[in-house]
């Protein structure tokens, strides 16, 4: 049972890292279509259905969005990616991209900056734990086998002589 629930939430860690890479294209992408001019030519639910036809595990996310969008519920729509996620960017990202239309074209590449410099930040916070942890249970097995090292020493330095001590006083 414990074994599934590791196997379970390894696999989920392993969804969500796939997704964020995604969504790191997608800004990409949203990025390109900014400088091409497209920025504010593009409404929010057009936007959403090209991020799903590029997308592979986000897709239902964008569709969702999109169909959000299409119904005039902006709110829902920057939802979708929260409750997809859980993660606090996708909050504000979903946010971001729900209200496009919304936001200064001047504004627009700045903001997408901020955002990919954030889910990289994230990424690089994540790889640090994840080599910690690594390291950490490399070098377990080391300091275990010193530890014993020194226990041997203590306990041929000190107790031999002091079983000596006694077997002498009491034989």
């Amino acid at each position: 049972m414990k074994f599934q629930e590791f196997k379970n939430n390894l696999r989920i860690i392993k969804r969500n890292k796939a997704m964020e890479k995604e969504l790191v294209n997608a800004l990409a992408y949203i990025r390109n279509n900014v400088i091409l001019g497209r920025g504010k030519s593009i409404s929010s639910e057009l936007l959403m259905e090209e991020l799903a036809d590029i997308s592979e595990s986000l897709k239902p996310v964008f569709q969702d969005m999109a169909q959000y969008l299409h119904l005039c519920d902006k709110e829902k729509a920057a939802n979708v990616l929260y409750d997809y996620l859980g993660t606090g960017i996708s909050k504000d990202l979903g946010r971001f991209l729900a209200g496009w239309e919304e936001i200064p074209s001047e504004e627009l590449l700045k903001t997408l900056e901020i955002y990919m410099e954030n889910l990289r930040k994230m990424n690089l916070d994540r790889k640090a734990k994840e080599d910690e942890m690594i390291s950490d249970l490399i070098y377990f097995p080391v300091v275990l086998n010193a530890m014993f090292v020194l226990f041997d020493f203590v306990y041929v330095a000190f107790f031999i002589e002091q079983q000596n001590l006694l077997n002498q006083m009491f034989f």
